[in-house]
């Protein structure tokens, strides 16, 4: 998972600072319910351009995000209208044991 996040960071910058090379990215891991964790990722850039379907985008840091999503079997959200924040949220069961619903070894290493 941190693999998909230091990627996906990684081209957030580039996204939203361009050439100028200033500005934050916030970073936040955090349960919102016993079982359910969120992972949002805000930058202070421009904002995200209303035209792109972020979920099929070929921008591969927009891939990144959109496979962490899929792999964690968690949904997306984007609100580009002050800067750009992506939202992942996905449940998470600790009963499991690290397996996930197929009795098959987790991917996610929650």
């Amino acid at each position: 998972m941190w693999s998909h996040c230091d990627g996906a960071c990684h081209k957030f910058f580039e996204i939203a600072f361009g050439e100028a090379r200033e500005g934050s990215i916030y970073i936040e891991f955090s349960h919102v319910s016993a079982n359910t964790l969120m992972l949002i990722v805000r930058d202070s850039g421009n904002g995200f351009p209303k035209d792109i379907a972020f979920q099929i985008s070929d921008s591969l840091g927009l891939k990144l995000v959109v496979a962490l999503a899929k792999q964690l079997s968690g949904k997306v959200e984007l609100d580009g209208s002050s800067g750009t924040t992506f939202t992942v949220t996905f449940v998470h069961d600790k009963h499991k044991g690290g397996k996930d619903g197929n009795d098959t070894p987790s991917n996610h290493g929650c």
